[in-house]
């Protein structure tokens, strides 16, 4: 089964991105076990998460409001943002 990625940026308040935020998957399945994934954003708050499969996934990174977004099998979701302190 191809696997999916998620990319994308953690931006604070001011639109600047977030340097070295754990950004974390989850799928919204019932499965035996968790099935998620993570990254660590880079200096600019980029990050891209691989290896997921196609689903209904919700995004978090640390205490920020969590967003949820939705791969089929193979897609590269790009251009997902999320917002600290909203």
């Amino acid at each position: 089964m191809p696997e999916g990625v998620v990319a994308g940026c953690v931006v604070d308040a001011d639109g600047k991105g977030v340097a070295g935020a754990k950004v974390l998957a989850k799928l919204n399945a019932s499965t035996p076990r968790p099935v998620g994934g993570f990254a660590m954003t880079d200096p600019d708050g980029n990050f891209a998460i691989e290896g997921l499969l196609g689903g209904a996934w919700t995004l978090s990174a640390a205490e920020w409001t969590p967003i949820d977004v939705v791969v089929r099998d193979g897609e590269r979701k790009e251009g997902v943002l999320l917002r600290v302190g909203h």
